[in-house]
């Protein structure tokens, strides 16, 4: 009865929307309106559901709603911001729209799904991917590139750009509810093939300790509050020059823009490798820096205070999507 429900919904809406879309921009706002409250209300069933089954008859809707709408070149022009309990974000060249959200189950393990609209640069059609979460069968999870149908499934909340040898590469910073237990953060790297088909991950981490990372998973304590932002931070370079007087290696301040984020550690020693025990430590801060398009890893950095990046949408629940964005200023 539900599912039925579900799609009469469904085919309602979108006969509206698309009936709604014509030359005239005041009828064009009010379809574009309604179908931007219809997809926020399967958002809201999806998040706040009673069970798994009225939650997934909804999630069933919204991909089909998603994937219908934005096909059709009519549509493209479709503004997103207004969404809530979904993340969208687009690149500054506008190469795709990304749209990521999360199902939380009954179990109290989280899903995560997305859709992914570019163009085939051969024929210059609108593509529509549909992202399926393998994360669980991922055995590596910074060693494995992935694809539409094998993705490390995240709910994304900021896009970066970068080229290497012509070469268009997406950093994505993203957030993983995984289980009642732990919880992610990660940085994923996102590229095209010539048939205009995604690639999740790609070896532009240098000098970071997982020398074969494609992308950085963070995982950690479903009580702790993890830092992972875009920010103008500083870090001081070793000059190999000493001081005539205190004979010390001269260093020099630097202010960059890069990936800040908390360093995770145990409890204790003896939850070494527990990643459910890990939480960020006091007062210390990593982060990439880009170099060359690539990401250069650096550590200890002076974070004071980063400010968070906005994201574009708009969030019902913040605390589930949104990272902790308040560092401690390190002490003197």
């Amino acid at each position: 009865m539900q599912i039925k429900k579900f799609k009469i919904c469904y085919f309602f809406y979108l006969l509206i929307f698309s009936i709604s879309i014509s030359p005239l921009n005041a009828q064009q706002k009010r379809g574009e309106k309604l179908f931007v409250d219809s997809i926020n209300k399967l958002a809201f069933i999806i998040s706040r559901g009673n069970n798994d089954i009225e939650k997934l008859n909804a999630n069933e809707v919204l991909i089909e709603t998603l994937y219908n709408t934005l096909i059709n070149k009519d549509n493209q022009s479709i503004s997103l911001d207004s969404l809530k309990n979904i993340s969208f974000i687009t690149p500054p060249d506008n190469a795709f729209k990304l749209i990521t959200w999360t199902l939380k189950k009954e179990d109290g393990n989280y899903e995560n799904f997305g859709i992914l609209q570019t163009k085939n640069p051969k024929t210059n059609r609108t593509v529509i991917f549909t992202l399926k979460d393998k994360s669980e069968q991922y055995y590596n999870a910074e060693n494995m590139l992935g694809d539409a149908e094998n993705w490390f499934g995240a709910v994304y909340y900021k896009v970066l750009t970068s080229t290497i040898n012509r070469k268009k590469y997406y950093t994505l910073l993203g957030w993983n509810g995984y289980n009642n237990f732990k919880q992610r953060k990660i940085i994923e790297i996102l590229s095209f093939k010539a048939n205009g088909s995604p690639v999740f991950g790609s070896k532009i981490f240098k000098k970071y300790t997982n020398r074969n990372a494609v992308r950085v998973v963070f995982e950690y304590s479903k009580k702790a509050s993890m830092t992972l932002i875009y920010d103008v931070q500083t870090y001081f370079l070793n000059t190999k020059q000493r001081d005539p007087k205190t004979k010390r290696l001269i260093k020099k301040e630097i202010k960059s823009e890069m990936i800040v984020f908390d360093r995770l550690a145990p409890l204790n020693e003896s939850m070494s490798g527990v990643n459910e025990y890990y939480v960020p430590e006091t007062n210390i801060m990593d982060a990439f820096i880009p170099f060359q398009g690539r990401w250069s890893f650096i550590q200890d950095i002076e974070a004071r205070n980063p400010q968070p990046n906005k994201p574009k949408t708009k969030y019902t629940n913040t605390k589930r999507y949104t990272p902790a964005v308040k560092a401690k200023p390190k002490t003197k």
